[in-house]
């Protein structure tokens, strides 16, 4: 099991790159488990840490046996102050289990970036995936988490991608699950990705049982959220067995700036899709609370709604960056009408 654990008490500083790989091959088909585990922990406990190149932890299982295939990658990053990666930092974990005669394939990635006292930056992508195959009899696991939390700023210069995709493809196989989790927190600053978002979960079982995704994306700045590309957050779950149970799927987008503004430069997509064949239900659930700031007209002032903690406010303003539609529909004209009669009442008090 790869370990590699970085600790001091002021900054930490890598001038190349940062990479942890296990992996683990099971050739014999009458062999057992294959197991791969690679954990980094890089914690500058009273200053920064600055890696110049990429940080890359994968974790690569494979079993030809009638055992368990299993990856866990983990990256727990930590500074006091400041954590500035000057390349992309991927986590990946990997988990293939062919054998028909096998048991379950998991596959964990876990992505952990903590500057508690300061700013958190990445010039490049943040990546982190998990993957589990199996053509055995018992269940598929993908679990993917990556959690960026900064006291001040938040800088992705790419992209953020965090996908989990469990594939069961055995006829007597058990569960599929997809679980991709996304948490962005800059407590007292704002939140700068350049590229786009993308939190995916997949789900897909041939087997007599379930088939799981649930994915969930949360942005919280205490000012502004800026994304330089598009929003996307999907779940699919597919049960394709006629003889099969059900299918869920579960998406939720929530981006909130407490005192700024948020500023989507492409689309914003939150899908969920159940498809089931077997003999219980589909169920798809896609949560409209999408966010803090809803679009405007470019180019001119007007007011707009927001919810927060249930209570609809208006806000102004200025020119968006790009030409944007107003919004529109009967219920969210109510929604206007109704901020607009309690700002008055609230002024004329």
């Amino acid at each position: 099991m790869p370990q590699a654990n970085i600790v001091a008490n002021t900054d930490i500083t890598v001038n190349g790159n940062v990479d942890v790989t296990a992996s683990a091959d099971n050739l014999g088909a009458l062999t057992t488990d294959a197991t791969a585990c690679a954990n980094l922990t890089l914690n500058a406990i009273g200053g920064n840490i600055v890696v110049n190149h990429d940080i890359d932890v994968q974790a690569l299982a494979h079993s030809d046996g009638t055992g368990e295939a299993t990856a866990n990658a983990v990256a727990n990053i930590f500074a006091n102050n400041n954590i500035t990666i000057n390349g992309n930092v991927e986590v990946e974990a990997f988990a293939n289990n062919p054998n028909a005669n096998a048991s379950s394939a998991t596959a964990c990635a876990n992505l952990q970036m903590d500057a508690s006292h300061g700013a958190l930056k990445v010039n490049h992508d943040v990546i982190v995936k998990g993957t589990a195959t199996s053509g055995g009899t018992s269940d598929v696991r993908a679990n993917v988490r990556a959690n960026l939390f900064a006291n001040t700023d938040i800088v992705i210069g790419g992209n953020v991608e965090v996908t989990a995709n469990g594939q069961q493809f055995a006829a007597k196989g058990s569960d599929a699950t997809g679980c991709a989790n996304l948490q962005i927190d800059a407590s007292h600053g704002s939140v700068n990705v350049g590229g786009n978002i993308d939190v995916a979960a997949i789900a897909h079982s041939s087997g007599v049982s379930t088939a799981k995704a649930n994915a969930q994306a949360n942005i919280f700045a205490n000012t502004h959220i800026h994304i330089g590309g598009d929003v996307t957050v999907s779940a699919s779950a597919e049960q394709e067995r006629s003889n099969g149970s059900e299918a869920r799927a579960c998406a939720n987008l929530l981006m909130s700036a407490n005192t700024g503004s948020v500023n989507v430069l492409g689309d914003i997509t939150a899908n969920a899709k159940a498809l089931g064949e077997g003999q219980s239900s589909a169920h798809a659930k896609r949560p409209d609370q999408y966010l803090r700031q809803w679009r405007h007209r470019c180019g001119r002032e007007r007011r707009c709604f927001c919810q927060c903690q249930s209570e609809w406010r208006e806000r102004k303003l200025g020119p968006c960056l790009r030409q944007c539609e107003p919004a529109s529909g009967r219920r969210r004209q109510r929604q206007w009408r109704r901020a607009g009669q309690r700002q008055r009442l609230q002024q004329g008090q």
